[in-house]
């Protein structure tokens, strides 16, 4: 089921600033990462979600759409995890 806001999806909810993204959702967490591909549940445990894999390739960034964290690329650490 999805969430309504003034009578709209949010996956269809443009926010005052008219750009698409997580609409009504507030970015809970920014987590750089230096991996191009990340895994997410939530990290609570059992109290979390599933687990869904995230890729980052098109915009260097992404956040997950069950706990709204947001992973952002950083190239100095893809470099630092290569040595």
């Amino acid at each position: 089921m999805l969430s309504t806001v003034r009578g709209q999806s949010r996956w269809s909810y443009k926010p005052e600033n008219g750009k698409l993204g997580t609409g009504y959702m507030k970015i809970t967490e920014e987590i750089k990462v230096g991996t191009l591909n990340v895994a997410c549940d939530g990290g609570k445990g059992h109290l979390g979600h599933p687990t869904v894999y995230l890729n980052l390739e098109d915009k260097g960034e992404v956040v997950c759409p069950y706990c709204s964290k947001k992973y952002i690329f950083d190239k100095s650490l893809a470099e630092h995890a290569a040595h």
